[in-house]
This record gives structure tokens, C-alpha cells and sequence, in this order.
């Protein structure tokens, strides 16, 4: 069964560095939960065909997306080879509110080919896009430095 899963943050930092983060696919390997590898296999212009492996090993699994880069606005993958996923669509937008602040939602729209894992794993899927946009905001700080303060109020400007 498809699920949709949305998460939303108000982050201190500006849409550009962040987007930059996003959009670094080859880098995911070296912070994302579950991301055991990740290579551009080739890239023209705002366009990737990028190949991720997920997973625990000796468990893991291999997929490749073509990933759209919307400077600075979004970056949206979508799943359309592989074993693992009979639909996986990843998107991160990115919604400038103040000059450094910015409204971060995350879209993950998946489904497993295999309905025994799809059903058993099901409620996970929410903690991994948890667990995604905490690794985006780690690596963010850990390359742009901590975050300007920012509050709920700041959504309404």
C-alpha cells in the first residue's frame, strides 16, 4: 500500500545552504540513516540519474532515481529502478521565510514491492523520515555551523 509521509521544520539557515546539502547526492553515504552507498551515475544540467544502496549488511538493496534540482527551491527523486520499491517518490522543499530562515518540508511517498515487508515495516517509515531530515540537519550545522535562532512566529512573515 502507498503511504505518504510529510515532515516540516523551520530551520535557521538560508534555502541556498540548504538545498546545497540536499542536492550533494554522492555525500548521502556519509550521513544518512540506512545509506550505505551513493553515486551519480550521470548528470545533465538540474537533472542526476543517481544509484543509492540501503540497508543493514548483509541486507541491503540498491535503487536508482532520476533526481530534479530546482535551485534553491527543491530537489525531488524519483524511484524507477530497483528491487526494493514498487513506488518511491522523495521530495524536499525549501520555503524562504526570513532571510535565514527556512521552512524545510520533506515528502516521502513510498511503497514496497514486497507486501509481507511493506506491511511489517510500515510503521517505521515515519521514523525514517524523521530520521532524515534530523541527518539533512545535522550535516547543514556541521558544514554551515549552528543555526540562527527561529520560532513558529517566523512561518507568518
Amino acid at each position: 500500500m502507498r503511504r505518504l509521509f510529510v515532515c516540516h521544520r523551520l530551520l535557521g539557515w538560508s534555502c541556498t545552504d540548504l538545498f546545497d546539502v540536499v542536492s550533494n547526492v554522492k555525500e548521502y553515504k556519509h550521513f544518512l540513516p540506512l545509506c550505505q552507498g551513493s553515486e551519480i551515475i550521470e548528470r545533465k544540467g538540474d537533472n542526476i540519474k543517481a544509484r543509492l544502496e540501503i540497508g543493514f549488511p548483509p541486507m541491503t538493496a540498491s535503487y536508482t532515481s532520476h533526481v530534479t534540482l530546482e535551485r534553491p527551491l527543491k530537489v525531488k527523486a524519483v524511484c524507477f529502478e530497483g528491487d526494493l520499491f514498487s513506488h518511491l517518490i522523495c521530495s524536499l522543499n525549501f520555503t524562504s521565510k526570513t532571510k535565514r530562515t527556512t521552512l524545510v518540508q520533506l515528502d516521502l511517498d513510498l511503497e514496497l514491492k514486497n507486501p509481507v515487508l511493506d506491511s511489517l515495516f510500515h510503521h517505521k517509515f515515519e521514523d525514517v523520515s524523521q530520521a532524515t531530515m534530523q541527518a539533512f540537519i545535522r550535516r547543514t550545522e556541521s558544514i554551515y555551523g549552528p543555526p540562527i535562532p527561529c520560532n513558529t512566529l517566523d512561518i507568518l512573515s
